[in-house]
């Protein structure tokens, strides 16, 4: 919401349904809720509902708090999601692993993706394991010296066609995506509390998993370059 820091404004999109759901910041009390059932028989999104969903919606909700939405998260539940897997090795000569190290090692990992893979998007990029002198870890443990390391890192991407939809649709409402989530990601992590998919996506962007790494533009004054990364070092 403009003005007012107390609101999160999230949209469900996926085959079957939309959601939009706008929470209390604080205490992430539901304030606003509407679903609209999409009769689909495909697992992809069908964007011609989108802007009569949004139409319905938009102005009632600002409306209702006389303020205006700038931005939303995106849970996006479609099957054009693609996963790539990556694996990352290199020689430590028995010097501590050190932020520098793995840093360029991820943004080596993430500039291969994008080259190899020009027409998606990266939205989710997570360490799946670390090899430390053939030893495997599924956290990063402080203060080791190595000969080696590997890196096993999971890109989760969409088309970048479907996210530049998405994008000129909500711009219509002057509204921009604040993050964009994959609805799988989200539930493969909170595999028993499935119902609260706002909430878990919530966790998620706060930092819960933290083996997921949010890689900040150099620009950006509120974190450093890779800062998310950095705080998996404790």
């Amino acid at each position: 919401m403009s003005n007012n820091h107390n609101f999160q404004s999230f949209l469900f999109l996926g085959p079957k349904k939309m959601i939009i759901s706008i929470h209390d910041e604080l205490t992430f009390e539901e304030f606003y809720k509407d679903e609209k059932k999409i009769n689909n028989d495909s697992s992809k999104i069908l964007f011609e509902y989108l802007h009569k969903f949004l139409d319905e919606n938009i102005f009632k909700i600002e409306k209702r708090f006389k303020n205006f939405i700038e931005s939303l998260t995106l849970i996006i539940d479609d099957d054009r999601f693609l996963p790539i897997e990556i694996s990352v090795k290199k020689n430590n000569s028995n010097q501590h692993l050190t932020k520098e190290s793995l840093t360029y090692s991820l943004n080596e990992a993430k500039e291969d993706c994008k080259k190899t893979h020009s027409e998606i998007k990266i939205i989710h990029i997570i360490i799946k394991n670390y090899k430390i002198d053939n030893k495997d870890y599924s956290s990063l443990p402080n203060n080791i010296k190595c000969d080696n390391f590997s890196i096993d890192i999971k890109f989760i991407c969409l088309p970048k066609n479907i996210h530049d939809v998405l994008q000129k649709v909500l711009k219509k409402y002057q509204i921009s995506i604040n993050r964009l989530v994959c609805s799988d990601y989200v539930l493969d992590f909170f595999p028993q509390n499935e119902h609260n998919i706002f909430k878990n996506t919530k966790y998620l962007i706060d930092g819960c998993n933290e083996n997921e790494v949010i890689f900040m533009d150099r620009s950006s004054k509120s974190m450093g370059f890779f800062e998310k990364f950095f705080k998996i070092f404790g």
